[in-house]
């Protein structure tokens, strides 16, 4: 019986020998020389609280009730150490993505859906007692939906455009690589225009500003039209050139059988022009030196006598007439320089002259010398010049007196 307990009791020693032999013992480096050095204190990581849980901490409950209703968004099982990797990625500081969700945040749900408040980033500093990176002094923007500050670069989403920024009314746009001619309908000073401009505004698209009139029924005027043809092709030719262009729908009262009101009604017209001058230099810039007047027919028989006798527009560069005239009296009065375009037998020659012939009028050097004049011989009747033709002649007069 001893002999059988002595060896019941090797095969029991033997097997717990080796079942101790077989477990791993962990390795550890013994340092060669005794470290002097004092072993750092391990602050608490406080960042691996939840939401739920830092909500109930003295910094969470001093939250706004609009700061809890952003962290109420994500959820609150998410940890602080979460969300302080993603305030790095969608910081104020790092706007490489412009205040939007980060792509490497695509992983995490609440990532995809929710962009972190722009206070919480700093939020964090009550936790390690340093600034995050994230940081900035002013974490509230004036343009939320962005999460930017007016003025602050942006991404527009459009690649033709370069150096987006915030605009004043807190969308995102950039200046287009070229620059556009649009036109549209404004009121200026009451009048009804329409304007061709080239937007953005730059140096070279800001040349002057040119105001263009319709013809009409002298007799029974309407107001004055913005769709014809020769109006609206000079305008986008003008603004192509760099220059603000206006048709203006102006109103002027009816001439009268015996033409007994016709200066009056000149007058009337040359309001109606620095109504739409005025008004244009307000909302885009420029100066009265930098104007030219323009009209057709109606618009430029009345301001041919205007420039004579009155003074209304004698601070402009220039009065551009088609299809119209004036007497020999009236070009040795202009206070202005002119340049006149008709066809060679218009019908209304037979009582005024146009063309070379207005010119060759003007006794006044220097405004003659300014001037210019076409009897278009490749045309006949009133206002029947091919209008490629005609908007070119009259571009050029444009740019030779607003270079």
């Amino acid at each position: 019986m001893k002999h059988i307990l002595f060896l019941l009791l090797m095969v029991l020693t033997t097997h717990f020998s080796m079942a101790q032999g077989n477990r791993s013992t962990p390795k550890t480096k013994v340092p060669t020389t005794r470290s002097t050095e004092a072993k750092p204190k391990v602050k608490p990581d406080n960042t691996d609280l939840t939401i739920a849980e830092f909500l109930k901490t003295p910094q969470g409950l001093s939250l706004t009730a609009e700061q809890k209703a952003d962290l109420g968004k994500i959820p609150p099982q998410t940890k602080l150490s979460e969300l302080i990797a993603e305030s790095d990625k969608q910081s104020n500081t790092n706007k490489g993505n412009n205040g939007q969700t980060s792509t490497a945040a695509q992983s995490k749900k609440w990532a995809t859906t929710y962009t972190l408040p722009p206070w919480a980033c700093c939020m964090w500093v009550n936790f390690d007692g340093s600034a995050m990176a994230c940081c900035t002094a002013n974490s509230t923007y004036n343009c939320p939906a962005l999460n930017l500050n007016k003025g602050d670069t942006c991404n527009d989403n459009n690649p033709n455009t370069i150096n987006d920024i915030v605009q004043p009314n807190c969308t995102c746009a950039g200046v287009p690589t070229t620059p556009t001619v649009v036109n549209r309908l404004e009121t200026v000073n009451g009048l009804s225009i329409k304007i061709y401009l080239q937007e953005p505004a730059n140096s070279t698209n800001r040349k002057g500003i040119v105001v263009v009139g319709s013809g009409n029924n002298e007799h029974a005027p309407t107001p004055g039209s913005l769709t014809g043809t020769l109006e609206n092709a000079l305008c986008q030719k003008l603004a192509n050139e760099g220059y603000i262009a206006a048709i203006v729908q102006y109103v002027v009262p009816a001439v009268t059988s015996n033409y007994s009101n016709w200066n009056a009604v000149s007058i009337a017209m040359a309001t109606n022009y620095n109504q739409a001058f005025n008004g244009i230099i307000t909302k885009y810039g420029g100066s009265r030196n930098r104007c030219v007047a323009a009209g057709v027919s109606f618009t430029t028989f009345t301001l041919l006598t205007n420039i004579a006798y009155y003074n209304d527009l004698a601070d402009i560069k220039g009065f551009m007439g088609s299809c119209g005239g004036t007497g020999t009296d009236q070009a040795q009065n202009f206070k202005i320089p002119v340049a006149s375009i008709s066809c060679y037998n218009d019908f209304e020659a037979q009582y005024n002259i146009n063309g070379e012939d207005l010119v060759n009028a003007i006794t006044n050097p220097t405004i003659k010398n300014m001037s210019r004049g076409l009897r278009d011989q490749t045309c006949s009747g009133h206002c029947n010049g091919n209008t490629n033709t005609w908007v070119n002649w009259l571009t050029d007069s444009v740019k030779q007196w607003l270079p």
